[in-house]
């Protein structure tokens, strides 16, 4: 499984999460871009960068992912509650994702909320 995969499958395990954007039982959680016109609130996630793992040895069979997941939402408070969830989850295994960064936003161009956080993950 690749670590798109696994933080998929991380964050709709999560019940908190889950339960913040499921509906109809799918799921609002979309690799790299969201559908347009989806219903709030939603996450969306991107691989930013990967690094290999290196030694004296060489080049390991491990890599270092930087992840950005956007909890989006209609209001502030619906944004920072979805990612203080994401936060929470992507500290579970197999993920296992490193806070790096946490910044606010609002898209004036859809009218949404959004917490930008990016991970470090060692996959």
């Amino acid at each position: 499984m690749n670590v798109e995969q696994q933080i998929k499958s991380v964050l709709a395990a999560d019940g908190t999460v889950s339960a913040l954007v499921t509906a109809d039982s799918i799921a609002r959680i979309y690799p790299v871009a969201m559908p347009q016109d989806v219903t709030m609130p939603a996450v969306c996630f991107q691989r930013v960068s990967t690094v290999p793992v290196n030694d004296l040895g060489g080049t390991q069979d491990h890599d270092w992912v930087r992840v950005q997941v956007d909890s989006w939402a209609s209001t502030y408070s619906g944004a920072k509650a979805l990612a203080a969830a994401v936060r929470t989850a992507m500290r579970t295994t197999p993920v296992y994702g490193q806070l790096l960064m946490e910044l606010d936003d609002y898209d004036d161009v859809v009218k949404l909320y959004r917490v930008i956080q990016d991970f470090t993950i060692y996959n």
